[in-house]
């Protein structure tokens, strides 16, 4: 039987430019029962704003060797400064996990060489990738004064996010696109509860059928 008929585990990719809601949309997840985050690997320094166990932290020396001995199923150098990547024992131990939903924040490289992976071993249909479009200019500036950004920060986030939604748009990853643009609180309670159903409703699908 084919693997993508049994589905029971799944890897919910979140995307997206800086502000976008994509890091609080991962926190609601990752509080639900089974949730966990898909392990990921930095060379930058650890920050205090960095949720537990979102990363470890490694030397870039270290993170090269490991590249070398192609142990990364994709690694991923934004800014060019710190490199980032996931290991691919652990993307395919998440693949293969039987009743856990894992979370990834990923750019558009790392969500499609995740895809390629999962499609070459016949597992593409547990990967959901989404993707958090751009608010206006006037809602980034809004969020980025919140969160305490630079002025020149915030244009270098709202440039970013422009470009990476046009990107995201015309990618060959079936992403699922989410409008979170408007000054609403509640907003990414309901994108995860969105995302959470939409999850269960794919695995209880495939289990039934």
């Amino acid at each position: 039987m084919h693997p993508d008929s049994e589905v029971t585990t799944m890897i919910v990719t979140l995307s997206g430019g800086s502000l976008s809601g994509k890091t609080e949309t991962a926190t609601i997840l990752l509080a639900q029962a089974r949730w966990m985050r898909l392990p990921s690997i930095t060379t930058r320094p650890p920050r205090p704003s960095d949720p537990p166990n979102e990363y470890s932290y490694i030397s870039l020396p270290q993170f090269m060797r490991m590249d070398d001995e192609r142990q990364f199923v994709w690694v991923t150098n934004p800014r060019g400064t710190a490199f980032y990547g996931t290991r691919r024992q652990d993307a395919l131990r998440a693949l293969n996990a039987e009743t856990s939903f894992y979370v990834a924040i990923l750019d558009l490289h790392g969500v499609t060489t995740l895809w390629d992976e999962a499609l070459s071993v016949g597992m593409r249909d547990r990967v959901f990738p989404y993707f958090f479009l751009a608010p206006s200019d006037q809602e980034l500036r809004r969020r980025g004064a919140k969160r305490g950004d630079s002025p020149a920060d915030i244009e270098k986030h709202i440039v970013e996010g422009k470009t990476w939604s046009a990107q995201a748009k015309i990618s060959r990853i079936p992403f699922t696109c989410i409008d979170n643009s408007a000054d609403d609180p509640s907003a990414i309670a309901r994108i995860a509860s969105s995302i959470r159903n939409a999850v269960e409703a794919r695995r209880k699908s495939a289990t039934l059928s």
